[in-house]
This record gives structure tokens, C-alpha cells and sequence, in this order.
């Protein structure tokens, strides 16, 4: 029995392995590709953006991506039409292991202006909303005013989250077990923003407050914890700021 645990437990480190080094982060940079004459870049989006405008899916390609089929985690087989501007590599925008702003791409021309109009706070709204529902009723999403965006600090905790997901588990992102009991959780919520123009937006991970500190909830082992990462110590004030500034979207547990 003692040599078949470590042959198994030899087995479970090397598939591990492999997933790790497959879903490492890569540095998020632009590079150029040629569709049907014209030059396009991407990475004008920041790297926690995802496409939440409407599905491309029924569209057909405008540039077909030679000897490129179909794969598990998303068709890659061509480029699709977003904007006049914009396009997709592959209909499917968020799927696949990689930031949403990779697989788009804008004409190199308008790289400059899109990468400012996207990588402004003022180009977005922002919420903050529970996925429990509370007397039976799910409440509705908070605005969240927009002099308490701190463009800073958001970001940053958008990227956190944007990293905890693609990187899984790094140096700085551990992960730890909290219970699952949630009478010991005092608040339970996310935040999520949208572009102006409804094409882009990104969400944290479910935040909860264990013991005074907030976490950003990654994984739920039914009957045993809740996986989750420490939010950073520089984010902890702001976000109890947005959360007791919008309590009727986050305090619900012990009420």
C-alpha cells in the first residue's frame, strides 16, 4: 500500500506539473498581426478586460486563419468582425487559458486612441452587487459613485483578481483553506465594471470578509473549505470603504 500512495502521489505531482508550467503567467504584451492587408495590435485592452458585448459566433469570419482548427478550449479558426476597428481571433473572445485582450486585436492606427479610451476609469461603470439572494430576493446591483473609484486601487484589484485566475498560485498569491461554515463570514460580494460602450468590462471573484480581513474566494471543496487568496494589504481600507458605503449590497449574513 506504502508504494502505491507515492507512485499515486508521483503521478498527481507531475500532472500538476504540467498544468502549472501550461497556465503561467506570460508577459501581457502587443504584437501585430496582418488580416486581409491591414495591420492590427492588440493588448490595447487592459489585461483584466473581458468581451461582454454580443456574440460574434453567428458571423462569418472575415479572414479564415489557414491550417488552425478547432480545439477544446475555443475555435481559433478565424478572424471576427467586433467593431469597424476591432476584431477577434476566434468567435469564442474569452475562451482558451490566455487575457481576453490577446486574442483582440484593433488597426494599429487606432491603437493609441483605443488604449486610452480603454484604459480610462471614466469610461466605465462600476458596481457592487451580492450573488446570495436574501429573503428570497436577489438585490439589486449598486452603482457605485463615481468619486469612489479610485482608478488605482481598482485596477490594481482587478488585476489581482485577473492574476489570481490565470496564474493560479505565485509567490505573492497563496492560496488558503478558510471553513465553510459562512455563519463566520460577516459580508459577501463583488465588484464588477462595464465600458460606456458595453463591449468590455471585468468582475473580481467573490470577496468575503473572514476575521477582519477581506479574501477573494477561488474554489469551494464541498464538505471540507473554501480555497481562497488574501486580497493585498494596500487594497484591504478601500474595500471595506466601497463595502460599508454600500452596505444594503453587502451586509446580509447575520441579518
Amino acid at each position: 500500500m506504502g508504494f502505491f500512495l507515492k507512485f499515486w502521489a508521483l503521478i498527481l505531482g507531475m500532472i500538476m506539473a504540467f498544468f502549472s508550467s501550461g497556465t503561467s503567467k506570460k508577459p501581457y504584451e502587443p504584437k501585430t498581426e496582418e488580416v486581409n492587408g491591414v495591420i492590427y495590435k492588440n493588448c490595447f485592452l487592459p489585461e483584466y478586460v473581458e468581451y461582454g458585448g454580443p456574440s460574434v459566433s453567428g458571423d462569418e469570419p472575415i479572414c479564415y486563419i489557414p491550417n488552425e482548427a478547432e480545439y477544446w478550449f475555443g475555435p481559433q479558426k478565424g478572424w471576427y468582425k467586433i467593431t469597424d476597428s476591432i476584431i477577434a481571433r476566434g468567435y469564442q473572445v474569452n475562451s482558451g487559458l490566455e487575457a481576453t485582450g490577446n486574442r483582440v486585436y484593433c488597426r494599429e492606427s487606432d491603437w493609441d486612441e483605443l488604449k486610452e479610451f480603454y484604459g480610462n476609469m471614466d469610461n466605465y461603470v462600476c458596481f457592487i452587487h451580492t450573488k446570495y439572494y436574501v429573503n428570497g430576493e436577489l438585490p439589486e446591483a449598486c452603482e457605485i459613485d463615481s468619486e469612489l473609484v479610485d482608478p488605482v486601487l481598482w485596477n490594481k484589484l482587478m488585476q489581482f483578481a485577473c492574476d489570481c485566475y490565470y496564474e493560479r498560485e505565485t509567490g505573492k498569491n497563496k492560496a488558503v483553506e478558510l471553513p465553510i461554515d459562512r455563519k463566520s463570514y460577516n459580508i459577501d460580494f463583488y465588484l464588477y465594471m462595464e465600458s460606456v460602450d458595453g463591449l468590455f468590462g471585468a468582475s473580481s471573484h467573490n470577496i468575503c470578509e473572514y476575521k477582519g480581513e477581506f479574501y477573494m474566494e477561488r474554489t469551494y471543496v464541498e464538505g471540507h473549505y473554501q480555497e481562497a487568496f488574501k486580497i493585498p494589504e494596500e487594497l484591504q481600507g478601500y474595500i471595506r470603504e466601497l463595502a460599508e458605503h454600500y452596505d444594503n449590497a453587502v451586509y446580509h449574513f447575520n441579518q
